[in-house]
């Protein structure tokens, strides 16, 4: 059975042999099978995927405050803390 991964561009490609040189090497410093390995790379990327999905809204959505705001006061009162993911 091979290994499934995705691509960057979201296509699915199977590793030959169910390897790769890079994910074998960190399965085995980790003393996990090739395939644990893999699932986890691909978990940890949908999070890192997610949070960055977030943070790019969030950080568009403060620009266009910036950028609609009329005068001081307006500027003044954007809470720039508030609706970051993991803060």
């Amino acid at each position: 059975m091979g290994i499934q991964v995705a691509t960057l561009r979201g296509e699915t490609k199977s590793l030959a042999g169910g390897s790769s040189d890079l994910i074998d090497a960190l399965a085995a410093a980790r003393s996990i099978p090739a395939l644990e390995m893999a699932q986890r790379i691909q978990s940890k990327r949908d999070e890192y995927r997610t949070v960055y999905i977030v943070t790019t809204a969030h950080r568009h959505q403060l620009l266009q405050q910036i950028e609609t705001a009329t005068d001081l006061q307006e500027l003044q009162a954007l809470d720039l803390d508030a609706g970051w993911p993991l803060a």
